[in-house]
């Protein structure tokens, strides 16, 4: 009797434990979420694996095996382990160089940079960011300088500088795509690519170096970053083909030659971006003849800057330019209408010679009845006419004007 009782005792016990495990269990896993790890091939090709997974919380997703041509895996571009929510991950894939291109990677380095390039590559290049695993970080002077068969370049991101003349003579040259990662460019990167049509630069560049396109007779299109503070000397000089140049609100400096004979140039239009841009256009629809527009921030336009640009029929220089250089706006036969402000300090010779523009010059003052002294006695052809337009000062520009006056008391 006592063993019957015994055996029920701990049957008793045994199912209570089971039910006490049983429960813990449950409660256990309940507050174990699961999540939806995902795998995106970003262009990729699956070999095997799920590229969407459940995972539960605490636990690792398994990558998929992937592949790309023309490309290298790299690594996914976040992490699937100890997964703690829904995640989406990227494929990250590198570019296979092509042959032909050299490298150097000083001794020690954690970088290379791109060095040069064989003179017979053709068609289209692919330059990737690593070399034996260092990161790419320049391209030297000249490096596919003469690459005359050359038609398109890809680079990944990564290079942050580009030097003198990389791409000058590439004639072949249609189009290319820099990284936004670049932050400088050297002087004549493109000069005498007579094939590049279109470019967009890197957004975080603040300078484009003298002779940057100069020589660049097909390019018709150019996008210029926000940022971006001075364009060199001769820049854009001999674009034939260029009909627009949207100018960032950054802009300072456009130095000498910048745009001399570009000769379809019709506007010039200030924008910090694509919607401006698409504004002006329609604003254009309804306007016979458009006036372009230069960028508020601009202090200096450089000798011979817009020299022989014979389509541009219209241009308002505003308030912050201070200098103009001689022969900025010579040769701009069909130029017609002119603005300016009777602040410019330093006014050159034959700025707007060679065209018979109406000039409206904008003052303050509305006893000024005649150009500043410091302005040069030829700065305009005979053949031009000056109007005088008088604005009242704003509130605002009154406190400039007094707070500037209480600096000079204070020296």
């Amino acid at each position: 009797m006592k063993t019957r009782q015994r055996v029920k005792l701990f049957i008793i016990l045994g199912v209570e434990f089971i039910a006490i495990t049983v429960m813990l269990l449950l409660i256990f896993f309940a507050g174990k979420q699961s999540y939806v790890v995902t795998f995106d091939l970003n262009g990729g090709t699956l070999l095997g694996g799920d590229p969407v997974q459940r995972i539960t919380q605490g636990h690792n997703a398994t990558p998929p095996s992937v592949a790309k041509e023309g490309h290298y895996f790299l690594r996914w571009s976040g992490s699937y382990n100890k997964v703690t929510r829904d995640v989406t991950v990227y494929a990250i894939w590198e570019y296979e160089t092509t042959a032909g291109i050299e490298y150097d990677c000083p001794k020690n380095a954690t970088y290379c940079t791109v060095s040069g390039a064989f003179k017979g590559l053709r068609g289209e290049i692919y330059v990737g960011a690593y070399h034996e695993g260092l990161k790419a970080l320049g391209i030297e002077d000249g490096a596919f300088e003469d690459c005359v068969g050359i038609t398109k370049l890809h680079f990944l991101d990564g290079a942050l500088t580009i030097g003198n003349n990389v791409f000058a003579g590439c004639t072949s040259l249609e189009s290319i795509e820099l990284p936004n990662t670049v932050f400088s460019m050297g002087n004549g990167v493109f000069q005498d690519c007579t094939s590049l049509q279109s470019i967009a630069l890197p957004r975080d560049l603040r300078t484009l170096g003298e002779d940057a396109f100069a020589g660049c007779t097909a390019l018709e299109t150019v996008v210029l970053p926000e940022g971006l503070t001075r364009i060199g000397a001769n820049a854009f000089a001999g674009c034939e083909s260029l009909q627009s140049i949207v100018l960032p609100t950054t802009l300072e400096y456009i130095e000498d030659g910048a745009f001399a004979g570009c000769t379809a140039l019709e506007t010039v239009v200030f924008s910090n971006g694509t919607e401006a841009i698409e504004e002006y256009s329609k604003r254009n629809e309804e306007i016979e003849e458009p006036q372009e527009l230069i960028p508020s921030s601009l202090e200096y336009v450089g000798k011979n800057a817009f020299k022989d640009c014979e389509s541009l029929k219209a241009i308002a220089l505003p308030e912050s330019v201070l200098y103009i250089g001689d022969n900025a706006f010579a040769g701009c036969a069909a130029l017609e209408e002119v603005s300016l402000f009777a602040m410019v300090e330093s006014m050159g010779s034959g700025v707007f010679d060679h065209n018979n523009a109406v000039i409206t010059i904008y003052s303050y003052d509305n006893t000024q009845e005649d150009v500043p002294d410091a302005w040069a006695s030829d700065w305009k052809a005979d053949g031009a006419t000056v109007a005088w337009e008088y604005l009242e000062k704003t509130v605002e520009k009154e406190e400039e004007s007094s707070a500037d006056n209480e600096e000079e008391t204070d020296k």
